[in-house]
């Protein structure tokens, strides 16, 4: 009897080793470890797909703004936008204004996108007067994606792209919007063209026939330093050694009043609410194709 007890207790100890023993030791999970991508930076380039469009929730205690949230990083491949500013600790609940809602953090955004080799802000610089460069982009505000917001991250990215007019989609390119000067596709995509120079709001697409190109707009009277720095404007944004194209092209400052309608005396154009247009046109001539960064390459006309 003492022996078959003796075989029954060690028994049971083979069978406890024999199930704790395996799990004392250290079992490998599959997987990959995955890090929670940082905050984008000044000069990254949106990855993915987005709606430029703004969209915002009145709440009971206020107007909340909903942002896209595509990925940001190193402009590779196709990219859809460029940050142009960080805000980093944004407004996301604020009041209406007008029974309205104004998203504070898109006031916080640059004037202008980050053109190559043109400064940030809506003053193109001294050398262009007060030029107020017109390219067809626009600015966005994007926030972190789920699985950033889910990490803590509390920001909010100016993005300059160029989306579509109907759907508000960014358009993707093989190189960032700043690189716009090396890319006729995306000069293509930002060219401010005009159906008549005769109204200010005539903006049309370059693609389609047009009888005048903007490139650069302002504010107030009319001075003959507007016509010198509109030529130096449009030489630089053209890269052509003779923007007039023989004589066929004219450079010209056009001025609208306050419902953009074109005036032509001395008294309208030195008003100063007046608006200055800093234009090519073709005359009796329609052209067809933007003249951004065209170089040497030849002017179609329509």
């Amino acid at each position: 009897m003492g022996r078959r007890r003796t075989g029954w207790v060690v028994l049971l100890l083979a069978l406890i080793v024999a199930v704790i023993v395996p799990n004392l030791t250290p079992k490998h999970i599959g997987g990959v470890a995955t890090v929670t991508p940082p905050p984008p930076t000044v000069g990254d380039c949106v990855l993915d797909a987005f709606s430029t469009g703004s969209e915002m929730m009145q709440t009971p205690k206020g107007w909340q703004p909903i942002y896209s949230h595509p990925s940001t990083g190193p402009c590779q491949g196709t990219v859809y936008g460029q940050v142009s500013a960080v805000i980093n600790d944004p407004t996301l609940l604020f009041e209406s204004v007008d029974g309205l809602g104004r998203d504070p953090n898109f006031d916080k955004c640059p004037g202008n996108a980050p053109h190559e080799d043109l400064p940030a802000g809506s003053d193109a610089g001294t050398a262009y007067g007060h030029w107020t460069v017109r390219l067809l982009d626009s600015t966005t505000v994007i926030g972190p994606t789920p699985r950033q917001a889910a990490a803590g991250q509390h920001w909010a990215a100016c993005v300059i792209a160029v989306s579509q007019n109907l759907t508000n989609q960014a358009l993707g390119f093989a190189v960032p919007v700043s690189q716009w000067r090396h890319s006729r596709q995306i000069a293509e995509a930002v060219g401010q063209c005009m159906i008549k120079p005769s109204k200010i709001d005539s903006s049309t697409d370059c693609s389609i026939t047009h009888a005048a190109e903007s490139f650069g707009d302002t504010t107030g009277p009319f001075t003959p330093e507007l016509t010198t720095s509109c030529s130096a404007l449009v030489g630089d944004l053209t890269a052509m050694t003779d923007p007039t194209a023989g004589g066929r092209l004219h450079v010209e400052v056009v001025s609208y009043d306050s419902n953009g309608d074109q005036v032509t005396t001395t008294t309208q154009r030195t008003q100063t609410d007046a608006n200055q247009v800093c234009m090519i046109s073709g005359g009796t001539s329609y052209l067809k194709g933007t003249l951004l960064a065209l170089g040497t390459q030849p002017v179609h006309f329509g």
